[in-house]
């Protein structure tokens, strides 16, 4: 190992996007909250709102050390506890000091369960950025496939490669009956819990009942106080 920090499993948190609690959207599927999650480039708190059904339960971004460039993380929660929403498009805007736009980025979450979150994380060049937003809205909402499954995420790594990047690796495991095709990825969060950005994403396809191994990178190096949140978020939507 070079340079620096080894965490195993017991230093971080898994979360199986596939079951939440409880809630639920208005009956005409309409925004029911204020405008925008918000995220700061410093440590902060996020709203929850509502679009079309889904809420943007918590958006975080900032720059590591050592990175050029900053990442940024979403987590999208569907409070429906009957209906899959499918096709989701999640629009994150950061803004400087001044509410001015500095630019945007865009994701796609194939599936999000009844009462489950997905989430989306990359990096992106905000120079000036001290602020972000974002929004999510389903394609379609309908309901999803019996009997429903679950990824886990264990045996899971994580090192800092000589203050330049942090790699993360795994298996991820699908108890669902046929093929599923699913990101992986790592949340980050500090030592107050709050979101700060994520690593990118590994694309796997997971066979019926079987696991692969992933391995994730951040550009910049996480700092030894923060946590990985590992994640599973389903590339397609699930029929």
């Amino acid at each position: 190992m070079r340079g620096g920090l080894r965490v195993v499993a017991a230093g971080a948190v898994l979360v199986v996007l596939v079951a939440g609690c409880g809630g639920g959207r208005t009956s005409t599927g309409e925004p029911a909250g204020p405008p925008g999650s918000r995220a700061s480039g410093q440590p902060s708190t996020a709203t929850t709102v509502a679009h079309a059904g889904l809420e943007v339960a918590e958006v975080g971004f900032s720059t590591l050390p050592g990175a050029m460039t900053s990442t940024f993380a979403v987590v999208v929660r569907n409070p429906d506890p009957s209906q899959m929403a499918t096709g989701v498009a999640v629009t994150i805007t950061f803004l400087d000091a001044n509410g001015g736009v500095v630019t945007t980025s865009q994701a796609e979450i194939g599936a999000i369960l009844p009462d489950a979150r997905g989430a989306a994380a990359n990096g992106v060049n905000a120079p000036g950025a001290v602020t972000a937003n974002a929004t999510a809205t389903a394609a379609t909402w309908k309901a999803p496939p019996t009997p429903t499954g679950a990824v886990a995420v264990s045996d899971t790594t994580s090192e800092d490669q000589g203050g330049v990047k942090t790699s993360m690796s795994g298996v991820a495991t699908s108890t669902w009956s046929s093929e599923r095709d699913v990101q992986i990825l790592a949340l980050l969060r500090d030592g107050a819990g709050v979101l700060k950005g994520g690593t990118f994403f590994a694309a796997l396809s997971l066979p019926a009942n079987g696991s692969k191994s992933f391995s994730l990178f951040t550009m910049g190096t996480v700092p030894s106080t923060w946590t990985p949140e590992y994640v599973a978020v389903y590339t397609a939507r699930l029929r």
